[in-house]
C-alpha cells in the first residue's frame, strides 16, 4: 500500500491504491451517512494558503474502498479478456518524449448524472457532483504558472529584470546557447546570471496543485456515494480523474504519476477503454498509454499484446489531426519490443483487406509531418511495408528509404543530428531491452568482445543481451536485419552508401558515432545482399573513411564499431586490396586494438595473413 506522505497527491494515490483492489478483497462499506461525513472532511482541509497540508488518508479509506467497488470492479472481472499479465516493474527510463496536454475551459449545461467523454471538448463532464470549485477544478493550467520555453508547469521559476517568468533550467540553457535577451520580450539584459528561485510564484502554484488534488479527491469519494447504476458514466469519471493526474503536472511528477497507476493494475482499465470508448476517448486514452511508456518503458510488452489493431487503425484513419498523431506514436513504441517474433504479432494484429489503405494513410503522414519528426515514421512504414508486401517492388518501401536517409542528410547541413533520427536509425539495428531502450550500440559491442562499460550506463542490460533466444527469434532478427539492409542500399532517391560517407567525413561527433553504428550493422548482411545480385563494391567508398576513424578517432568504441565493419569487408575483394593498400597505417593502430577487441586480430590477419 502506498502512502505518499508530504505530497499533495498522497490522498490521491491512495485513492487509486483502492481503486485497483481485487474484487476478491474484503470491502467493509459504510453506510451512505458515514460516506457524506468523510466528502465533508474532505472539504474541510486547510486553504491554498497552506500549499502542503498533512494528508489524513484514514479518513478517507472507508469511502475510497467504496469508490474501488463502484468503479473498478467490472473491469477486474473483465480481466481474464486479457491474455497477458503485467510484468513486474523495470528501473526507470526517460524516453525523452514530451506529451504534455493542455485542458480547456469549461461551459454549464449537462444533465444530472450524466459524465462527458471528454475534458477538452469544451463541455463541464462532471455536473451531478457537488462540492468541486469547477472554475479552478475544470481550467487549463493558468497561463502564469508555465514556463514559456518549456511549456510546463513551473518547478523552480525565476523572474528576469524583463518581469518575465521561466524555470530555471531552461533560461540556464538559453544564456548556455548564447542568448543575451528576453527570450520573451527580446530585451537586452543587462545581467546574464539566473535570480534566484520566485518563491511567492512558487508557493501560489503548490496551492493551486494541492487544491486540483483535493478537488479530484472529492471527485472520487463522490463517484463512490453516487448512486449511477451503469458503468460507462463512473469510468468516464474515472478516465477524467486519471488524465488529470498525468497531465496536470511538471514532468517528473507526471512520470511518478503513471508509475503509481501502473503499479495499481491501471493499464488494464485504460486497454479496456481504449476498446470500449468512442474516436474522442479512444485518442485521449492512447495519450494516456504514451505516458505510461514514457515512464516505464517496460508496459510496452502488455500493450502490443492486449490492445488489438483495428482500435489503432481506427484513430489512423480518421480525419482528426490529433487522433492519427497518437495512433502513430503508439505504433512507433510498440515495434520497440525485445523480441522481434512479438513485433511480427502486434503487426499481424494490424493486418486487414484494407492493409495498403492504412500504408498509404502512413505514407500521407510521412510527407506532411515536420522533417524532425519523419525518421521514426518511415521506420514504421517500412515494418508494415515488409511485413505484407516483402518480395515486391513498393512504393511505400522507396518513400520510407528515402526519409530514412534525408534524416541523415539533413544533419549534414543542419550539423546536429535530431533526437527523433538519431533513434530511428538505431531502431533500424533491432536490438531492444525489455523497456524499449535500443540496445543496437550495446550488442555490437557485446559480439566484438568489448563489453566493459555499457553505454546505457545507468541501467545494466548485460543479462538481456546475454540471454538465450530460440531459433525462431534468431531466425526472425536475421530475416529483419537482411531485408533491412537491402531495402535501404537498394531504394530510395538518394543513395546511402554516398550518405554515410558524406557523414563520417563530418567533424560531428555525433554524427559519425551514429553511422559507424549503421555501417557496422548493415556490413553483417554481406553474405544476404550478394546472393541477391548487390553490387558490394559500392561499400568502396566507404572504407577510406573507416580506416580513418580506427586511426584517429579518440573514442575506443568508435574505433571497435570501425574495425567491425572493416572486417566485415575485409570479404570483398575490392575493399581487401584497398584495406591491403592501407597495411602500413593500419598496423599500429590494429595493435592497440588487439587488447581490447578480437575483430582487429582477425582484421589484421585479414590484411596481412598472419599476425
Amino acid at each position: 500500500m502506498f502512502y505518499w506522505f508530504g505530497h499533495p497527491q498522497s490522498d490521491l494515490w491512495f485513492c487509486f491504491h483502492m481503486f485497483m483492489q481485487h474484487k476478491s478483497s474484503s470491502l467493509n462499506i459504510p453506510e451512505e451517512k458515514e460516506l457524506i461525513v468523510e466528502c465533508e472532511a474532505v472539504r474541510s482541509y486547510p486553504s491554498t494558503k497552506h500549499p502542503h497540508p498533512v494528508p489524513q488518508v484514514k479518513d478517507h479509506e472507508l469511502a475510497l474502498k467504496k469508490l474501488a467497488k463502484a468503479v473498478f470492479q467490472h473491469h477486474f472481472n473483465d480481466v481474464d479478456d486479457f491474455t497477458m499479465p503485467y510484468p513486474q516493474q523495470h528501473p526507470e527510463h526517460d524516453l525523452r518524449q514530451s506529451n504534455q496536454r493542455k485542458s480547456k475551459g469549461t461551459t454549464n449545461g449537462v444533465k444530472k448524472n450524466a459524465v462527458a467523454s471528454t475534458t477538452n471538448s469544451g463541455t463541464e463532464p462532471f455536473g451531478c457532483y457537488e462540492g468541486i470549485d469547477q472554475g479552478s477544478f475544470f481550467s487549463s493550467i493558468p497561463k502564469e504558472f508555465m514556463c514559456p520555453l518549456t511549456g510546463h508547469l513551473f518547478k523552480d521559476p525565476v523572474t528576469l529584470e524583463s518581469g518575465q517568468t521561466f524555470e530555471r533550467t531552461a533560461i540556464e540553457e538559453w544564456f548556455k546557447q548564447g542568448g543575451k535577451t528576453c527570450p520573451v520580450t527580446s530585451r537586452a539584459l543587462e545581467s546574464l546570471s539566473v535570480p534566484d528561485t520566485n518563491f511567492v510564484l512558487k508557493r501560489l502554484i503548490n496551492g493551486w496543485k494541492s487544491e486540483h488534488c483535493r478537488n479530484l479527491l472529492v471527485l472520487a469519494t463522490q463517484i463512490a456515494g453516487n448512486f449511477v447504476k451503469d458503468h460507462k458514466s463512473k469510468d468516464e469519471a474515472a478516465l477524467f480523474i486519471i488524465e488529470q493526474l498525468l497531465t496536470g503536472f511538471d514532468t517528473e511528477e507526471r512520470k511518478e504519476n503513471a508509475r503509481r497507476l501502473i503499479s495499481l493494475g491501471g493499464m488494464h482499465f485504460l486497454t479496456r477503454r481504449l476498446e470500449l470508448g468512442n474516436l474522442e476517448e479512444k485518442t485521449r486514452v492512447i495519450s494516456l498509454l504514451l505516458f505510461c511508456i514514457e515512464a516505464d518503458g517496460s508496459c510496452r510488452s502488455f500493450f502490443s499484446v492486449n490492445i488489438r489493431g483495428p482500435w489503432i487503425l481506427e484513430l489512423l484513419h480518421s480525419k482528426k489531426t490529433n487522433s492519427r498523431a497518437n495512433a502513430v506514436k503508439l505504433m512507433i513504441e510498440l515495434i520497440c519490443l525485445d523480441r522481434r517474433l512479438a513485433v511480427r504479432s502486434f503487426l499481424n494484429g494490424l493486418h486487414t483487406q484494407a492493409i495498403v489503405n492504412t500504408m498509404h494513410v502512413l505514407l500521407v503522414y510521412l510527407q506532411t509531418s515536420l522533417p524532425s519528426e519523419r525518421a521514426p515514421v518511415a521506420v514504421l512504414l517500412l515494418h508494415l511495408d515488409l511485413m505484407f508486401e516483402p518480395r515486391r517492388y513498393s512504393i511505400y518501401r522507396e518513400e520510407a528509404a528515402d526519409g530514412i536517409i534525408a534524416a541523415l542528410e539533413c544533419s549534414i547541413y543542419e550539423g546536429k543530428l535530431t533526437e527523433n533520427s538519431r533513434r530511428a536509425l538505431l531502431m533500424l539495428g533491432g536490438h531492444f531491452s525489455s523497456s524499449g531502450e535500443i540496445l543496437t550500440e550495446d550488442c555490437l559491442l557485446k559480439q566484438a568482445g568489448c563489453y566493459t562499460n555499457p553505454i546505457n550506463a545507468s541501467v545494466d542490460y548485460d543479462d538481456e543481451i546475454d540471454e538465450i533466444i530460440s531459433k525462431d527469434e534468431e531466425k526472425e532478427r536475421e530475416e529483419w536485419s537482411n531485408n533491412v539492409a537491402l531495402v535501404l542500399l537498394s531504394n530510395g532517391k538518394r543513395s546511402l552508401l554516398d550518405t554515410l560517407a558524406r557523414c563520417l567525413a563530418s567533424k560531428n561527433s555525433e554524427i559519425v558515432r551514429v553511422c559507424l553504428i549503421v555501417v557496422a550493422w548493415l556490413s553483417h548482411a554481406l553474405p544476404s545482399l550478394s546472393a541477391v545480385g548487390f553490387e558490394l563494391s559500392k561499400f568502396i567508398e566507404v572504407v577510406p573513411l573507416l580506416k580513418e576513424c580506427m586511426k584517429n578517432d579518440s573514442n575506443m568504441e568508435n574505433r571497435v564499431f570501425a574495425s567491425i565493419s572493416l572486417l566485415n569487408l575485409s570479404k570483398i575483394s575490392e575493399c581487401r586490396v584497398i584495406l591491403r593498400s592501407f597495411a602500413k597505417e593500419m598496423i599500429i593502430p590494429l595493435e592497440n586494438l588487439m587488447e581490447v577487441t578480437w575483430t582487429a586480430e582477425q582484421l589484421y590477419t585479414a590484411i596481412f595473413g598472419q599476425i
